[in-house]
């Protein structure tokens, strides 16, 4: 993250797309930061802040320090598994956004935990917890990064599953330049705050799982997508069992997510060699 890039660096550029994304969704997402490595060479990352709302000037004070000039290696599954291990994280995060710009990588460089981000990812999913990754430069490992996407539950429809088909898109957020960087962080920020059927209030206004949608044929029912059977028409005028259709009563044909839930919250986690956004159930 040292590495030049335009009038300044890498972990520059992140510290700046870090804070403009706090910045823009502060009042919804809360924040936190995490470093790696600590204190150097492989050690794994620590909570260096909290997560909370309105945390943009301290996660901005201490990404000033730029990661160290030697030794920064890049134990991205070991601190990903501080992330997922409930004796460290109490409360498991909703959602993480990692990114990084390079592989997996300690000295001795070790093949065999070339995925073990990818395990990370998994351990975090158990918890519940989906993972957005973003690739900053050109000296990512294409392939961990679609596979850790594909774990964490974000990647898109008929994405590049193996990471090495240019003609279809990534399964990963791939930001090449500063610019491109804030709008992955951006995106990111807009997905992790939009409504979703889970019977939690994801965009802080309030209710739950309004607005939330699901596949065709199925309905948001109690925080869960479930198949509403099609009842015939009960004849004109009547609006009974028409699937779809709101009847009041949060049955089978409406969102049925009124019971209190929780806000919605995150925690952003910055590495030495990238960034990454948890976002965290604030009740």
């Amino acid at each position: 993250m040292n590495g030049a890039l335009g009038d300044g660096t890498k972990w520059s550029a992140a510290r700046d797309a870090v804070t403009d994304m706090i910045g823009a969704y502060e009042g919804s997402i809360a924040f936190g930061l995490m470093t790696f490595p600590q204190p150097a060479a492989c050690g794994p990352g620590r909570l260096d802040v909290a997560p909370a709302v309105g945390q943009r000037n301290a996660i901005g004070a201490v990404m000033k320090a730029p990661p160290p000039e030697y030794g920064a290696y890049t134990p991205l599954g070991e601190t990903l598994m501080v992330a997922a291990d409930p004796a460290q994280l109490p409360v498991a995060p909703d959602d993480v956004v990692v990114i990084t710009d390079g592989f997996q990588w300690c000295d001795p460089y070790d093949p065999d935990l070339r995925l073990f981000p990818v395990s990370a990812v998994r351990a975090l999913r158990g918890r519940g917890t989906r993972t957005f990754v973003v690739g900053f430069g050109g000296g990512v490992d294409r392939s961990t990064l679609a596979s850790m996407a594909l774990e964490g539950g974000t990647a898109g429809a008929g994405c590049d599953v193996l990471g090495d088909d240019p003609s279809k898109p990534p399964c990963y957020y791939q930001a090449d330049d500063a610019d491109a960087l804030v709008a992955a962080l951006m995106d990111v920020a807009a997905s992790a705050s939009t409504e979703r059927c889970d019977g939690v209030d994801n965009d802080c206004d309030g209710v739950v799982d309004n607005g939330a949608t699901c596949e065709a044929g199925a309905a948001c029912v109690g925080g869960t997508c479930e198949v509403v059977p099609v009842v015939p028409d009960a004849g004109v005028g009547s609006d009974a069992g028409i699937a779809g259709e709101d009847d009041g009563h949060g049955l089978p044909g409406s969102c049925g997510c009124t019971a209190p839930g929780s806000s919605g919250a995150g925690l952003a986690l910055a590495l030495a060699t990238g960034a990454v956004l948890m976002r965290r159930r604030r009740r």
